[in-house]
């Protein structure tokens, strides 16, 4: 050969030698590149993985998340106590009366009380029956008893005064602080329509014919007793108890 041509020839190879690496080094290195990338390409996968079993976790299935609104659902209707039905008001408190000192007074207030109703008078020969009522009323008001005290002129004319007259009275020589109402009508064509409901109860069918007569009155309303002038208010603790107890 020529030695000119072997010499671009060795020249030749030198460059090529120089500008493409060995084999080896030229597969190692893309082997590398591979790898490189099947480990990038793996990270996003696990990212990806790891993004989608967080979403798994915070969002529950659709039919997990539907039973769990079903159940809150259920809790809240089991957690809501029904309301509880109204009492009917009894027809002896369905009223609204004027105390002595002029305020109106609902007697439906009264309801779930035991009551002793009585027409009281300030000149009557019973009039000291005031002091048996408000023994009554300091013994038994904590325990539900209402004292009811209502003036009346009807018999004898022995109520006169007005209000303001009768509460000095009963203040003063009683020491009166039971409920008193306004001075009313308990009998004949003007009678108060309170009075008809408590005498048109078979225990108070009698009506009333004097000072000082008392009905007692259940926690329901019912009027289950009607007492005389003649019967004292210290007699009728034990009628009292016994609808107190009930």
């Amino acid at each position: 050969a020529d030695p000119d041509q072997e010499e671009v020839l060795e020249f030749r190879m030198i460059e090529v030698a120089e500008v493409q690496p060995p084999t080896d080094e030229a597969a190692a290195a893309e082997t590398a590149d591979e790898a490189a990338e099947e480990i990038a390409d793996a990270d996003e996968e696990e990212v990806l993985q790891f993004e989608m079993i967080e979403v798994a976790e915070v969002q529950p299935p659709a039919d997990e998340a539907a039973e769990e609104a079903v159940e809150e659902v259920a809790e809240e209707v089991v957690e809501e106590p029904a309301a509880p039905a109204e009492t009917p008001v009894p027809p002896v408190l369905q009223f609204t009366m004027t105390t002595l000192d002029g305020r109106q007074k609902d007697l439906a207030d009264y309801q779930g009380k035991v009551l002793l109703v009585v027409n009281t008078a300030s000149q009557c020969g019973f009039t000291g029956q005031y002091a048996g009522l408000q023994q009554l009323h300091e013994r038994f008001a904590q325990q539900g008893l209402v004292v009811m005290g209502f003036p009346a002129n009807n018999f004898g004319s022995q109520e006169p005064g007005s209000d303001p007259q009768i509460a000095q009275f009963c203040k003063a020589n009683f020491g009166v602080t039971f409920d008193m109402f306004s001075k009313i009508s308990v009998a004949g064509a003007d009678r108060h329509a309170f009075y008809n409901v408590l005498t048109a109860a078979p225990v108070g069918a009698a009506g009333v014919r004097w000072n000082f007569e008392k009905f007692l009155i259940a926690r329901d309303g019912t009027i289950i007793g009607h007492y005389p002038s003649q019967v004292d208010p210290s007699a009728l603790a034990g009628p009292i108890q016994q609808e107190l107890g009930k």
